[in-house]
């Protein structure tokens, strides 16, 4: 099984099997990393992403390298010791990547693989830059000739939802609140409870998003918050684990948002958190999603279809917590096609 994270687009690289992220203009190997060493769900104390695995298995496995000097060869010899490296019967094989060269000899060894039956492939949305690249090498993208722009104008309001405890997120939630938005920190004891709904909050929200308002409804505004250490305390004490903890949070603000919207009928919403944004979309009852505008890379604004119709075609943005500028609220506010005259995605109107 071929496994590939590396993603320089978005300042993700892989070294000797190392693994290391951008934040702002720093490259931090993973596990001093200022906010992946620190997460309060997953904290990362390896970068070494054989060993990190390994301890996800309940059977070690034998992860082989395809290290950065195998990698810098023409794409024959990478070919030839990807070959003898599946001969010594690796469970799995890890690629480094640091830049294009590398994307580029991945994603067309992963689809001549892929030819002769390699279905399953683990990774970042570095798979999907490495594949594209050799689609577009191979000419397999089907160019979009038509002229016809999407129409998407930019929005009054906003409603974010954020579970993320990122640094990064922190001063967007700041940049915004500073640029109008209203922001409004959601108390653990809300958040732990399931049984009901925190209607006192939710009605705060609904009254300022009448009112012409955007709002950020935050568990956390970044590492140091108080509330992190106390939401953890009330999962102790409700013996909730702290796997489990990330699916509680994400659920309840996705929970909360879809009463917002019924409410409010509000159409441009935000999940911030890379968990939280999988468990929002879920009780937003969203099956797909497709993009619609480029904000910041690795973070386009969609369009979420749902058989749903309050839900159907609603606009989102869905952002781990290191994507996005500062200003990445404020821009998918006023994110508009008008004003993106280079848009050429070949997609359908929202």
């Amino acid at each position: 099984m071929p496994i590939f994270v590396a993603t320089p687009p978005l300042g993700r690289y892989t070294l000797f099997g190392n693994h290391f992220a951008r934040m702002y203009d720093t490259v931090y190997r993973l596990d001093r990393h200022p906010t992946m060493s620190k997460h309060p769900m997953t904290p990362m104390n390896e970068s070494d992403l054989r060993v990190h695995l390994n301890k996800q298995f309940q059977i070690p496995k034998q992860i082989g390298l395809m290290n950065l000097v195998e990698l810098s060869g023409d794409y024959r010899y990478v070919k030839e010791v990807y070959e003898q490296k599946l001969s010594l019967s690796n469970d799995i094989i890890l690629f480094d990547g640091i830049d294009d060269s590398h994307c580029e000899k991945v994603g067309r060894l992963l689809w001549e693989k892929g030819q002769e039956g390699l279905r399953f492939i683990v990774g970042s949305s570095g798979v999907e830059y490495a594949l594209t690249t050799e689609w577009n090498r191979q000419g397999l993208q089907v160019a979009n000739n038509k002229k016809e722009r999407l129409e998407v104008p930019s929005s009054d309001q906003v409603l974010v939802v954020a579970g993320s405890c990122s640094p990064i997120t922190e001063k967007q939630i700041g940049v915004a609140i500073a640029a109008g938005f209203v922001g409004i920190q959601i108390s653990p004891q809300d958040i732990i409870n399931k049984e009901e709904l925190p209607q006192g909050l939710l009605d705060k929200v609904i009254k300022h998003i009448k009112n012409d308002k955007s709002v950020i409804l935050y568990t956390a505004r970044g590492l140091e918050d108080p509330a992190i250490a106390e939401t953890h305390r009330l999962f102790d004490e409700m013996g909730i684990e702290k796997r489990e903890s990330g699916e509680l949070i994400g659920s309840q603000l996705g929970k909360w948002a879809l009463e917002i919207i019924k409410e409010t009928n509000i159409r441009r919403i935000i999940a911030a958190g890379g968990d939280t944004s999988g468990f929002v979309t879920k009780e937003l009852k969203l099956f797909a999603l497709e993009m619609i505008l480029p904000i910041d890379p690795g973070v386009p604004m969609c369009c979420g279809y749902s058989s749903d119709p309050t839900m159907n075609d609603i606009e989102i943005a869905l952002k781990g917590g290191q994507m996005g500028s500062p200003e990445f609220f404020v821009k998918i506010k006023e994110a508009s096609s008008f004003d993106t005259p280079s848009l050429n995605y070949n997609t359908l109107k929202c």
